[in-house]
């Protein structure tokens, strides 16, 4: 039998279930890293996709970056 190849989303999700627990260091690292990528994406939607798409990402980004910074001010023993 031949191996089907699954749906990108199947892909990302399936990675995320199945990986280990990071460090909060990782985990911050693995933040800061999407938030470029939102910025990538955000480019591209402003470009190619609806408005309320838009802000349906623009939003993603926005609680992606709190969590970045609450977690890098754990990390790095700051306070908030």
């Amino acid at each position: 039998m031949k191996h089907a190849p699954q749906p990108l989303a199947n892909k990302l999700l399936n990675s995320v279930i199945h990986r280990q627990s990071d460090s909060l260091d990782q985990a911050a690292f693995r933040a800061g890293l999407c938030t470029s990528l939102y910025e990538v994406i955000l480019e591209q939607a402003s470009q190619h996709c609806s408005e309320e798409l838009h802000d349906l990402l623009s939003l993603a980004c926005d609680i992606n970056q709190e969590a970045y910074y609450s977690l890098y001010a754990v990390v790095n023993g700051e306070d908030e």
